[in-house]
């Protein structure tokens, strides 16, 4: 028999609820996380977790892998067509490029678009036999501030778009990153005098990253590209002159894609 009525009804909105803080529980986690550590961010016992967990599975919207948990692919597709598809026209437009990076560098190199005060990551092309420091799979996020992605695509949004970082706590990866809105900003305005940002060891211990927006064909930053390396293996000019030959043939592939979202 279907159930209904008030006490009906207001579980069902408690499950949704609930729902919806496991989902932001990934995002927060960086793409996927154990039941404890859903638990702990959506303040939901654990055996309330595990059975919303495998409700969410059985409906295909998540997945296990081992004890992790992580968003389906299914949902993720959900979410690129939501956008109108603009995240895999990105990957599609993008990808011989990265693959280019990575034959030069043999070093890791990431896709990510901004997306408010975060970096949402679209895809990665792994270093051989390298051990990854970061959840940076598809669909997962980081604090832009930490990265040479996020921060190449945030210092192109401008002082007006930037309001919201100067008025917030920046959360730290590591010691090496930015603390306060001010030495952010002075990052962001060396990062727009040399065309490129750098991450030296912000987003992990011993991982220096440097990465450059990519625009479309009207101007507008729509995504950025990275190449991610051992710190001791990191080649500045190397890196930057590579992904600088690269900018205008990537533009005219995107074409006409939306902009990035202000870091509101």
């Amino acid at each position: 028999m279907i159930q209904s009525g008030p006490a009906h009804d207001e579980h069902a909105a408690s499950s949704v609820a609930k729902a919806g803080a496991i989902f932001r529980a990934f995002s927060t986690a960086g793409g996927s996380a154990s039941l404890t550590q859903i638990a702990v961010l959506t303040g939901t016992p654990k055996s309330t977790t595990h059975r919303l967990l495998a409700e969410l599975i059985e409906c295909g919207v998540i997945e296990r892998d081992g004890r992790a948990y992580q968003l389906s692919v299914a949902t993720l597709d959900l979410a690129a067509v939501a956008r109108g598809g603009r995240l895999r026209d990105l990957q599609v437009a993008v990808k011989p490029f990265m693959a280019e990076v990575y034959a030069r560098t043999r070093e890791t190199v990431h896709l990510a678009i901004l997306d408010h005060s975060e970096v949402l990551y679209l895809d990665r092309i792994p270093s051989a036999g390298s051990m990854s420091r970061l959840p940076t799979s598809y669909g997962a996020r980081l604090p832009a501030h930490c990265t040479a992605i996020g921060k190449a695509m945030l210092a192109e949004l401008g002082a007006a778009n930037l309001r919201g970082l100067a008025h917030q706590p920046l959360p730290r990866l590591t010691k090496f990153s930015a603390a306060t809105p001010k030495s952010l900003l002075d990052d962001l305005e060396l990062t727009v005098d040399r065309g490129y940002a750098v991450s030296d060891q912000e987003a992990a211990l011993g991982l220096t990253c440097l990465g450059i927006p990519i625009r479309n064909m009207g101007g507008d930053v729509v995504a950025a590209i990275s190449i991610s390396a051992p710190s001791n293996r990191f080649r500045e000019r190397t890196f930057s002159t590579i992904l600088g030959q690269l900018k205008s043939d990537m533009t005219s592939a995107v074409g006409w894609g939306s902009a990035v979202a202000p870091a509101t």
